[in-house]
């Protein structure tokens, strides 16, 4: 499973590099990615994360369509969350930790469920805003990683925990790239 890994995290590091540069391919490395996370977390039963990557492999088909077919101009720009977007995507992301953590807590005795339904939560409102190309994706991403590094550190993933600090990095500089985009298109 080591090696599974180790590829499911460079495929995942192309998938981050990618989005930052706005690449639809993006959405392929981050597919594969996820489905190498699904056969390697599965067996720990790790059911969020599993769960969450099979919704990613999903997400990554829709964002390759939705950024492939975008030849409007407002659908294929960063564009910044206005408040009542921002705060819709916050209550969603409680609501779908909530919803993870009860599912978790009581159907699967998990030990780590505050942790995964919270990064999980994070992580589904964060990829909706990368497939909008919401300029804020990458709080939300950042949040979630810096989760997941906890949960990862708990469960002795560490090639995974250190990718996850690695997309904290990235995600960290791909808000500042998307937002040095976003400024100079709207000068």
């Amino acid at each position: 499973m080591f090696w599974i890994e180790i590829a499911a995290l460079l495929l995942g590091l192309v998938y981050v590099l990618l989005a930052i540069y706005e690449s639809r391919w993006c959405w392929l490395f981050g597919g594969l990615s996820s489905l190498l996370y699904v056969i390697i977390f599965l067996p720990q039963k790790l059911l969020v994360f599993s769960g969450l990557n099979v919704f990613y492999i999903i997400l990554a088909v829709v964002g390759f369509f939705r950024w492939n077919a975008a030849k409007r101009e407002d659908l294929n720009v960063i564009r910044r969350m206005g408040i009542v977007q921002l705060a819709s995507l916050i209550i969603l992301g409680v609501i779908f930790s909530v919803i993870l953590y009860l599912l978790l807590k009581n159907f699967y005795k998990s030990d780590v469920a505050a942790f995964e339904a919270v990064a999980g939560g994070a992580a589904i409102v964060a990829t909706m805003g990368t497939i909008a190309k919401f300029l804020e994706n990458w709080l939300f991403w950042i949040f979630s990683n810096m989760t997941y590094i906890i949960l990862f550190l708990l469960n002795r993933n560490f090639p995974t925990a250190a990718l996850y600090f690695v997309f904290s990095l990235f995600a960290l500089f791909g808000y500042f790239r998307w937002r040095q985009g976003y400024y100079a298109r709207v000068q």
